[in-house]
């Protein structure tokens, strides 16, 4: 269980780098990460940042369930043995020890499918920063929090 905590860092390697989640659940997470965004409330950037985690951990929740989990399962026992074949021992247990917890736990949560859906939102900001970059708009860094002195945030 413990290297199946690890298995978020398995979106490192060239193998796994391009593994996506499908473009239907890529529509729904921009749609969510959206909201944050053009949320009414006044986050500081920390706090958008948590919630559009917390958008990330639910999508990934709501695609790694039954089949999908068992076909990602299936997937990485294949991974870990061409990482076992290529001199990746750790990485291959890591690959088998989040397999296992994809088939035998169906309820736990999975770093590994998080960090699939975070690829997304990394990639999006890339893309973002790049586009702002070519254009020669420059983005404006968010403004300071004014607070309360009882700490709440203020407009």
């Amino acid at each position: 269980m413990a290297q199946a905590a690890l298995a978020h860092h398995l979106h490192e390697q060239p193998e796994l780098q391009p593994w996506l989640p499908p473009e239907n659940e890529i529509a729904v997470l921009a749609q969510r990460l959206e909201e944050v965004r053009s949320s009414p409330l006044q986050l500081s950037p920390p706090q958008r940042h948590e919630q559009a985690l917390q958008k990330i951990a639910l999508c990934a929740r709501e695609f790694f369930v039954g089949p999908v989990r068992e076909l990602y399962a299936r997937r990485l026992w294949q991974v870990a043995e061409l990482f076992e074949r290529s001199g990746r021992a750790e990485q291959a247990r890591i690959a088998r020890a989040e397999a296992r917890l994809l088939v035998h736990l169906p309820d736990a949560v999975t770093r590994f499918g998080e960090a699939m859906f975070e690829k997304v939102m990394v990639l999006s900001e890339q893309a973002a920063a790049q586009q702002h970059g070519q254009s020669g708009q420059v983005p404006t860094p968010p403004a300071a929090e004014k607070k309360s002195a009882g700490g709440l945030i203020l407009p």
